[in-house]
């Protein structure tokens, strides 16, 4: 693998759905005095996802395990304790087990509201939480080759983390079957290899310019360079009911990084 990786960093995502704890259905719309309650806490570390029934949990740059994980119970628990209050209730699994997709909307934002006119059905149908976990290489050739080397890992990053066996009331047959929803969205799945950041660029430009996408945002795929910082972005996993599960794999995807 690659060698001489320099001091990492890492950060976690994590997209939950919100219940009402009497029926344990979707919320229609979240309260949105819990989520300015929750904002005043963590400004923009707990936000809207793209179904309007779901909140994302969001890390800032952690040096080590410990303080990525103390993180994510201080997150977890502010949603919790402020959820008690509207007798709401958060999940952390990849889907509801019983709720059917078209009785689900988009949250009112500019840029979900766009996915979902240009998507139509294959967006409508993402009634999924997935666990994203970045991890920061500041060097973009360097970056490149470990997303390379750790495509071939992706299948146990998922085995390790799948909650979502249930679609529409009925038992998939799979452990993970959030995989099924969103490989129906275009640029998904496993990821290409690209040769030299040259390449990858290239490739970007020409879906850019052609207005396919309007960045890469919109690559899908199960690990990808994010657009936004300079990491590499885990995507394959499932969100993690129990905090030490998703350490245990943000540590394996960490030692595959640095191998």
């Amino acid at each position: 693998m690659v060698k001489d990786v320099p001091a990492l960093t890492m950060g976690l995502e994590e997209e939950l759905f919100l219940v009402d704890k009497s029926s344990c259905q979707l919320l229609d719309e979240i309260p949105p005095e819990f989520l300015n309650h929750c904002q005043s806490e963590f400004q923009q570390q707990i936000v809207r996802e793209f179904l309007r029934s779901q909140v994302e949990l969001i890390s800032t740059p952690c040096q080590n395990l410990s303080e990525l994980r103390q993180q994510l119970v201080e997150l977890r628990a502010c949603v919790i304790n402020e959820a008690e209050k509207y007798k709401i209730a958060p999940i952390a699994a990849s889907t509801h087990p019983s709720v059917t997709w078209v009785h689900q909307l988009p949250s009112e934002n500019d840029r979900y509201r766009r996915l979902a006119d240009n998507l139509q059905a294959a967006a409508l149908r993402m009634v999924v939480g997935g666990m994203h976990l970045h991890v920061g290489i500041a060097d973009e050739n360097l970056r490149l080759k470990v997303y390379n080397k750790v495509r071939w890992y992706l299948p146990l990053l998922l085995a390790l983390s799948t909650s979502s066996p249930y679609w529409h009331k009925v038992d998939s047959g799979m452990a993970s079957y959030r995989l099924g929803v969103i490989d129906n969205l275009p640029r998904s799945g496993l990821p290409p290899y690209f040769a030299t950041t040259s390449d990858y660029t290239n490739y970007i430009n020409a879906l850019v310019d052609t207005g396919i996408i309007e960045n890469t945002s919109e690559f899908w795929w199960h690990v990808r360079m994010s657009c936004r910082f300079p990491t590499i972005e885990f995507r394959v996993m499932d969100v993690c009911t129990r905090i030490d599960d998703a350490m245990a794999i943000a540590a394996f995807a960490m030692a595959l990084t640095r191998n």
